[in-house]
């Protein structure tokens, strides 16, 4: 087999494995008013959710990594952006799920007196 084919097949994988692990890293518990209290009862739902997150950020950079050869070919500036920017992109990710910022959220609309923090008592 050609090495491109070999590198786009490993990167379709990578990608796939990563949408998997996405799909697999959801943890209902983070989204309840008192997650803090939730996630201390359901450890190993939390635990595998962080195991299928780094799963899926390690898939998506990897994937990026893959490809970088074959991008190479046609932009190398572009290239060496799309692998630069991925694992920036998958921190991005990492910390608008994270549930601290959820409750920076809850607690900025608390202050607003918006209707999200209805469930807070020291609103």
């Amino acid at each position: 087999m050609n090495a491109n084919r070999i590198a786009a097949i490993l990167a379709g994988v990578l990608y796939f494995l990563g949408l998997i692990a996405g799909m697999l890293s959801v943890v209902p518990v983070i989204d309840l008013p008192d997650y803090l209290v939730q996630i201390s009862a359901h450890v190993g739902q939390v635990t595998s959710g962080a195991f299928f997150q780094f799963l899926m950020m390690a898939a998506y950079v990897g994937m990026a990594i893959t490809l970088y050869p074959i991008l190479q070919k046609h932009n190398e500036s572009l290239a060496l952006g799309y692998v630069g920017f991925r694992p920036a992109h998958l921190r991005l990710h990492e910390f608008s799920t994270s549930p601290a910022r959820g409750g920076l959220c809850r607690l900025a609309a608390c202050q607003r007196g918006q209707s999200i923090c209805s469930h807070l008592q020291d609103c």
